[in-house]
């Protein structure tokens, strides 16, 4: 059993003093030699929650864990002691009003070969006798019985950052991890906190964005390995990779390809015209009809209600989380509606409203109100309009939005055909990789 720790009265041989004793002991006869990383210092936030976690070298998260900053004075001894004939290295507190954290860490010469995550010691007085025991290293978050995940990473300046969990911790990737960092630097990235994206985030490439807000749009990955791209929207974000400087953040909000060519020089409108110039939209037929010639028309009704139907899933790898939402392209600010009215002409008004889900984003478009006969006869569709579909996320790709521009067309053939919306696409459109993504 690893990570195990006892605390007994100080032993003879430790001798009478009111010091504090720490024995590490290890299995392993190639190790030769024991180093402690002290955190004395529980980071907190402003609230005195305490701070949850750190995102470390090739990590895409903040992984969950309890942080502490060093703080090795309290100690007589070297943070570094020789492992002795019986397998234990021996260091020695003095009495101190602190409560501290440990990560033991054992090596073979420059080799790490084994480590331990010690529970909490309160150091107010002597004599005390703490011991544990080292297990071999996994990588951090593994779940291997009896070993110690570990990670090490350090600055140019040669500050270290130091994570440890005990693999038989139920909550391994959940809280059971401690770090233990440099004050200043917790992410140990040489970043200045004062211009950090995150000071729990090593290197953050890019900082978070107000998805509400946009202010750019460009391609970015949207995969784990960062071999996929889509036109996303972006918003103003900072990168650790260039401290200071603000530069172009994805919102996981996927458009197509024809936004990014708009919006190359952002401008408050290019997004709705990128829309508008999109040859990847969702087009609806609505098949129409009217009682005399002095009528506006209707839509047709085919015994299940004025409805367009929305059956076309063949082009979603995933599913939908919700209803799809509309908007207009000329009142973007005023975001998506889960039922939209629009003017057809002459004071004619149709609503539109998504019903009918189903999660592998099939719905019927319900259809309430007029259509002005100026709209039919070859006349362009309405095209002011945009739809959003909200997907899960999977193995390798966040939940996303897709948004795409909304087209309607309307006959009249005597409703000898259904009303139906599908999606028409260009064939190297990127959005399409947000829609099936790897």
């Amino acid at each position: 059993m690893r990570g195990r720790w006892i605390v007994l009265a100080v032993l003879a041989a430790a001798g009478c003093d009111d010091s504090i004793y720490i024995e590490v002991r290890s299995a392993d006869p190639t190790v030769e030699s024991v180093e402690l990383f002290v955190g004395a210092d529980q980071c907190t936030f402003n609230d005195d929650s305490p701070c949850d976690g750190l995102q470390p070298p090739d990590f895409g998260f903040h992984y969950p864990g309890e942080i502490y900053f060093h703080d090795p004075q309290d100690f007589r001894a070297p943070l570094v002691a020789k492992v002795d004939s019986g397998g234990s290295a021996w260091f020695q507190f003095a009495a101190s009003a602190a409560t501290v954290r440990i990560i033991a860490v054992g090596r073979a010469g420059d080799s790490i070969r084994q480590a331990a995550a010690m529970e909490p010691i309160n150091l107010v007085s002597g004599p005390l006798h703490v011991r544990t025991d080292l297990a071999p290293i996994d990588a951090l978050g593994s779940s291997a019985p009896d070993r110690t995940g570990f990670l090490l990473w350090s600055t140019a300046a040669g500050q270290t950052c130091v994570a440890a969990e005990n693999t038989n911790d139920t909550r391994v990737g959940r809280g059971a991890a401690l770090f233990v960092v440099p004050d200043g630097d917790a992410d140990c990235d040489d970043v200045p906190t004062l211009v950090e994206c995150d000071p729990f985030g090593y290197l953050v490439e890019l900082g978070g964005v107000d998805r509400d807000n946009p202010t750019c749009v460009q391609h970015f990955p949207i995969d784990a390995d960062k071999n996929v791209v889509a036109c996303e929207l972006g918003g103003a974000a900072c990168s650790d990779l260039a401290p200071g400087v603000t530069v172009c953040g994805p919102t996981d909000i996927c458009v197509p390809d024809s936004t990014c060519v708009t919006c190359q020089a952002f401008f408050p409108d290019c997004i709705a015209e990128g829309f508008d110039g999109s040859s990847t939209r969702i087009t609806c037929t609505i098949e129409v009809t009217r009682a005399s010639a002095a009528d506006p028309y209707a839509a047709c009704d085919f015994g299940t209600g004025r409805i367009a139907e929305f059956h076309d899933d063949g082009a979603f790898g995933r599913n939908a989380t919700g209803t799809p939402r509309i908007a207009r392209l000329d009142a973007l600010a005023n975001g998506f509606q889960d039922t939209i009215a629009i003017d057809t002409g002459n004071n004619n008004f149709l609503q539109l409203t998504p019903i009918n889900f189903v999660p592998k984003s099939k719905f019927d478009l319900k259809l309430e109100g007029t259509v002005d006969p100026i709209r039919l006869g070859g006349v362009e569709a309405l095209n002011n309009l945009v739809m959003e579909f909200m997907l899960e996320g999977t193995s390798k790709t966040p939940p996303q939005d897709v948004l795409l521009p909304l087209s309607l067309k309307f006959e009249d053939t005597a409703c000898g055909v259904k009303s139906t919306c599908t999606i028409t696409a260009a064939a190297a459109d990127t959005v399409l990789n947000c829609l099936k993504p790897p």
